[in-house]
């Protein structure tokens, strides 16, 4: 009733900046990120009379902003539990799968931005001769992980389970000692109708140091000076087929 007394006011004060001002409102409400621009533009050409329309768009901005905070986190925990159950079948007591032996030593999953993000402990079984991370095992660490940061963010075609390798990279480069522990940072670059992207990092983590950083905020994951260094780093392209149970 208010917003109908105030737009009637503002028809009976000047119509034609009123329609003028109702299209660029109309066309803002499209497009949050361009309000700050708009409303500078109407409060110049228009003055006072654009102050109710203005706190009109205040309250629509805010409205999409918490639908969009609110429909993120759901997708969030989604894609959580998809990944979740991902390691679960791998972990189960029936299976025999060669990752398995990788995700019984992954400790603390969970969902970052883009991707997942878990701790490794560099147990012996995953060693070479020389007493380091085996090259064969970072292949099966980028394979796996990326596959869960695929199946975190592919909200809509989840049936399709994980799909299948089609390209498989990595580059090695400093050793991750015996008794020691990683941390894996998987990202998922591109989500296409057949193909999916995804890239992955290991780098060397101190859980005595690091106890404090579990909240993985976006802002210190750039900050590689308070992070370990570079163990290796590797690129996943698999293809989106129907190639298992939906999860």
């Amino acid at each position: 009733r208010v917003r109908t007394e105030r737009a009637k006011q503002l028809n009976a004060l000047c119509s034609n900046k009123t329609i003028a001002i109702g299209r660029t409102v109309r066309c803002t409400l499209h497009k949050p990120s361009r309000l700050l621009q708009v409303k500078t533009v109407l409060k110049q050409r228009y003055g006072v009379l654009c102050c109710c329309l203005c706190a009109m768009m205040d309250e629509q901005s805010k409205r999409q902003r918490r639908a969009i905070a609110s429909a993120n986190e759901e997708q969030i925990e989604r894609g959580f539990a998809r990944a979740t159950k991902f390691v679960q079948i791998v972990l189960a007591k029936e299976n025999r799968t060669f990752d398995k032996i990788l995700l019984e030593h992954c400790e603390n999953l969970r969902v970052i931005r883009g991707g997942v993000r878990c701790e490794l402990f560099v147990h012996e079984s995953l060693c070479n001769r020389f007493g380091t991370l085996h090259g064969g095992c970072i292949s099966t660490i980028v394979d796996v992980l990326t596959t869960c940061a695929l199946l975190a963010m592919d909200d809509e075609r989840s049936e399709r389970g994980g799909g299948v390798t089609t390209d498989l990279q990595i580059s090695c480069v400093k050793a991750a000692p015996m008794n020691t522990y990683v941390q894996i940072d998987a990202i998922c670059k591109r989500l296409g109708r057949t193909m999916a992207f995804a890239q992955c990092e290991i780098r060397s983590f101190n859980p005595l140091l690091n106890k404090n950083d579990e909240n993985d905020d976006d802002e210190n994951d750039d900050d590689d000076e308070d992070r370990g260094f570079v163990v290796a780093y590797g690129s996943h392209t698999k293809f989106l087929g129907n190639t298992g149970p939906r999860l």
